[in-house]
């Protein structure tokens, strides 16, 4: 069956400008993929099958071609068990979405120190937002938490000396002791990522060929959620204003 090799970062930008927004926790099981799947699809430019092509355009409601990288139109080839299927094209969306320098995406709680460790090891930089009265004691936590999540990020992990399997137990041992620590005080970390063009500007860059991408995890430590919510509003600094033009891409 023939493969896509999808534009992740564009992937990912129209999923954050839909008017009906959705976490990649969400927007995985719109899918029918694993929340690890989508995260490869936009930050490592996955390749997929024409069935998941044809379900992300539906959801993003625009044409396949825009999804991928192609010197042609992706089209269904057919092998030689099974008959050709009829695929629902999408509607393209002629509404161009501006997304400002300066927005706010939703962070999900966890008690998952595997997800913080995963999220970490895949990001330039962790960023931590307060949005919750700290305590000493609270707040202590929540330094060593930021400190042990930086420490294996892109830009502080040395690859010439990686973890070795005793390490990573005892980084994710303590990173399971400070969040049940920091819920045992009323105090939940919620977590979400964010990729940050650079250079930073005010004012929208035509041009990006020399721009490059910083790629953020971010955690808040917020109160607990009320009536079974576990999502909390976070600011990100997508470093660009950005605007997406379904309609042009097309032409």
């Amino acid at each position: 069956m023939k493969r896509f090799k999808l534009k992740g970062r564009h992937i990912k930008a129209l999923r954050q400008g839909r008017e009906r927004r959705a976490t990649q926790k969400e927007f995985a099981h719109e899918l029918l993929i694993s929340e690890r799947q989508l995260r490869k699809i936009e930050r490592q430019d996955l390749e997929v099958g024409v069935e998941l092509l044809d379900r992300l355009s539906t959801a993003l409601s625009v044409p396949r071609d825009e999804l991928v990288y192609a010197n042609e139109h992706p089209r269904l080839v057919s092998d030689n068990t099974t008959a050709p299927s009829v695929t629902k094209q999408a509607t393209p969306c002629s509404e161009v979405t501006k997304i400002p320098r300066f927005d706010t995406d939703f962070a999900r709680a966890t008690d998952d120190e595997t997800r913080l460790l995963d999220y970490a090891k895949n990001c330039h930089i962790v960023i931590l937002h307060v949005l919750a009265k700290l305590t000493a004691e609270t707040g202590q936590y929540v330094e060593e938490l930021l400190d042990l999540m930086q420490s294996v990020t892109w830009k502080n992990y040395d690859l010439l000396n990686p973890l070795d399997g005793r390490q990573e137990l005892l980084l994710r041992r303590r990173l399971r002791e400070l969040l049940v620590l920091l819920k045992g005080n009323d105090v939940w970390v919620y977590l979400t990522d964010n990729t940050k063009l650079l250079p930073e500007s005010m004012t929208e860059v035509i041009d990006r060929s020399n721009s490059s991408m910083e790629l953020q995890t971010i955690i808040a430590v917020g109160p607990p959620g009320e009536y079974g919510e576990d999502t909390l509003k976070v600011p990100v600094d997508n470093g660009q204003p950005r605007t997406i033009d379904p309609a042009s891409l097309l032409t």
